[in-house]
């Protein structure tokens, strides 16, 4: 049943799709391979990098049985054959490796051609890794050999952990060359039907050099086509060039990805209040991709999340403190190091979007406003406002406190007591009034303390109808900074 349901879940695949395994963990078999030529330390891991790593290369890219990879000796591997093939006027160089060993009839030959990088890399395990891996005095005849120094027991095991390490769906090596068999016979002509047969089966190489030579060239024309399946646009006739224009794999893959991706928010659409998918559902929807698209479903999700913070605290900068508080009220899961990230990405937001913020009106109720404290000036013996933090363009500082009285009754106060420190500003309706700062409600309001200046400002105050009289920073204001609002002359 189980099996069933596999194969059903995976008909759908791709070619690209079955080997991304190679594409995400060649970044990794490179630094190893890489270390391995210069001679420098291999770790355990190292190691079994590389060596998982060729065996994922014969089984998902050339198409062999793991008991290809198992029985593959030594004497196979120096008895390699370099062939020069032509195609399409291009001369190329493959490297054919025949095992004789395997499942079918011991008189058939299993044969699969590298390229010359591929080669290389080969030769560094044989040269440098197989070594450190051979244990005693009696070395191994197989190719590939474990960690313990023994012929490779499960291949198939092997790929899976691979699959497994990088969170894939693991792909085995029949449902790879079932799902490239089943591509080929809409996209490829019967020309290269046939070749591709031919390269999956097994064949028998006589001794006649001249038949030896067509098989080699058939052989390569096969691996070309078999190692760049799913690769092409369109199919191409057999005497052309086995390489097509169109997608490379990189490019497909993400094409399928971003579908597999747009297929699972159609069924589970991005709520800020949702949790993320479950595994079972993403799995039924992209059983290769699956782990992918829940990440993104959940970045996407985790987005939203955040701009919802941010407007929740529109007018000042809120502290770690305050967003925990938020969030744990929200029932929603956060790092320490992403509630930093959201305190860092904070921005105010437009005046007109600062609507019921309870956090400024308490603000403004208990003049607790933080991020301000006031100095005495050392020569004049005067007290002024400095910052404490650093403010952003925009962002609520304080209000001008005090109380609101008619403009006529602040004009004739002015007149009468000299008072400098009102301040005269029209409603929405036209209407004039003034603020008298002395305010007898509170012991310290930070507004009647701050300068004023109609060319050297940073503080700009604003009416809205709500708060009153905000004072809001200029430009960005660094910490340590006195705070100068603006007066028209």
């Amino acid at each position: 049943m189980i099996c069933r349901y596999k194969r059903l879940t995976t008909d759908h695949l791709q070619p690209q799709d079955c080997r991304q395994l190679l594409e995400v963990a060649k970044s990794d078999f490179m630094n190893c391979i890489k270390k391995a030529d210069i001679c420098e330390r291999l770790s355990a891991k190292d190691k079994v990098c590389i060596l998982h790593y060729l065996e994922a290369l014969l089984i998902l890219k050339h198409l062999q049985r793991p008991g290809v990879v198992a029985n593959m000796t030594v004497e196979e591997w120096h008895e390699r054959v370099h062939h020069t093939f032509t195609s399409e006027g291009v001369s190329e160089i493959r490297v054919v490796v025949g095992v004789k060993q395997h499942k079918t009839a011991t008189h058939q030959v299993a044969t699969f051609a590298l390229t010359e990088e591929e080669e290389k890399w080969f030769k560094t395990f044989f040269d440098v890794v197989r070594p450190l891996l051979v244990k005693g005095d009696q070395p191994q005849k197989t190719f590939f050999i474990s960690t313990k120094g023994e012929q490779i027991y499960n291949v198939t095991n092997d790929l899976r952990q691979l699959h497994e390490k990088y969170k894939l769906l693991n792909i085995t090596s029949q449902m790879v060359r079932r799902t490239c068999e089943t591509w080929t016979l809409a996209e490829y002509s019967d020309v290269q039907k046939s070749l591709f047969t031919k390269y999956l089966a097994h064949t028998n190489l006589t001794a006649d050099r001249h038949y030896r030579e067509k098989t080699l060239h058939n052989i390569c024309l096969g691996s070309k086509l078999v190692t760049q399946l799913g690769s092409m646009s369109k199919p191409m006739e057999a005497q052309e060039s086995t390489s097509r224009d169109g997608l490379q794999d990189s490019d497909s893959i993400e094409s399928h990805k971003r579908n597999y991706f747009q297929n699972l928010l159609k069924e589970f659409p991005v709520n800020i209040k949702q949790s993320r998918p479950k595994k079972v559902d993403c799995k039924r929807i992209s059983p290769l991709y699956w782990h992918h698209c829940r990440k993104e479903w959940t970045a996407k999700r985790n987005k939203k999340r955040v701009k919802h913070i941010i407007r929740a605290f529109p007018a000042r900068r809120p502290k770690i403190v305050q967003l925990k508080k938020y969030i744990r009220e929200k029932k929603w899961k956060c790092s320490e190091l992403e509630i930093k990230q959201i305190a860092e990405a904070w921005k105010p937001r437009k005046l007109q979007n600062w609507k019921d913020c309870k956090a400024l009106e308490e603000h403004i109720r208990l003049q607790n406003w933080k991020g301000l404290k006031t100095t005495t000036d050392i020569e004049s013996g005067i007290k002024k406002v400095m910052t404490e933090r650093a403010f952003l363009k925009g962002e609520a500082i304080c209000d001008f406190h005090g109380e609101q009285i008619s403009a006529k009754k602040g004009r004739k106060m002015q007149e009468n007591k000299n008072c400098h420190d009102l301040f005269f500003y029209k409603d929405t309706e036209g209407k004039s009034w003034c603020i008298n700062p002395s305010c007898t409600c509170h012991t310290r309001t930070y507004s009647k303390l701050m300068w004023k200046s109609s060319t050297e400002f940073n503080v700009i105050p604003i009416y809205k109808n709500t708060f009153g009289i905000l004072m809001l920073a200029a430009k960005n204001i660094p910490a340590n900074q006195e705070l100068t609002y603006y007066v028209a002359k």
